[in-house]
């Protein structure tokens, strides 16, 4: 008999142990900061344009991102970069340290019928290092106001950070 209490006793304090651990538990909302995107805005060591952006793994030895042919349009128009003063751009498609630029025009780009191989695009590159100047500008509203930013090349470019050392 005293064998059957303990098992009931055992029985029952795992059965509140289970029941306790099984309790609902409140969801927690992490706060999380997303970064607002920053205007970006860069010199190039010659004139590329209208040539379609690709990008290269740290040791520039491959492509590993590029876009869909269909990717280089808003609407009707290619996301070609908006020409500013004094030779700098205005980023609208993405670029960074890692970007370089294949040798064909958005529109040849876009005629492609279906997507390119990251091979074939390193055999095409135009320049794996292309770029003299780059800037973001984080507190700097997405714009294509040509005005206005190139006000902000008069400035020195003051309110950006410079990913490139002169």
């Amino acid at each position: 008999m005293m064998s059957n209490t303990i098992k009931v006793i055992v029985f029952s304090f795992s059965v509140l142990i289970l029941a306790g651990s099984c309790a609902s538990k409140k969801n927690t909302i992490r706060q999380v900061q997303i970064p607002k995107p920053a205007v970006v805005i860069y010199k190039t060591k010659a004139d590329y344009t209208h040539f379609v952006p690709v990008q290269l793994d740290e040791n520039k030895m491959k492509v590993i991102s590029f876009p869909a042919p269909q990717d280089l349009k808003n609407g009707n128009a290619f996301r070609e970069p908006v020409s500013l003063k004094d030779g700098y751009y205005l980023d609208r498609k993405g670029v960074n340290l890692k970007t370089a630029f294949v040798k064909m025009t958005y529109q040849e780009y876009a005629q492609l019928i279906k997507n390119p191989k990251a091979e074939d695009l390193y055999n095409i590159l135009v320049d794996k290092t292309p770029f003299t100047e780059m800037y973001v500008c984080p507190d700097w509203p997405q714009t294509e106001e040509v005005e206005q930013l190139n006000q902000l090349i008069d400035d020195a470019l003051n309110e950006c950070q410079s990913l490139i050392e002169k």
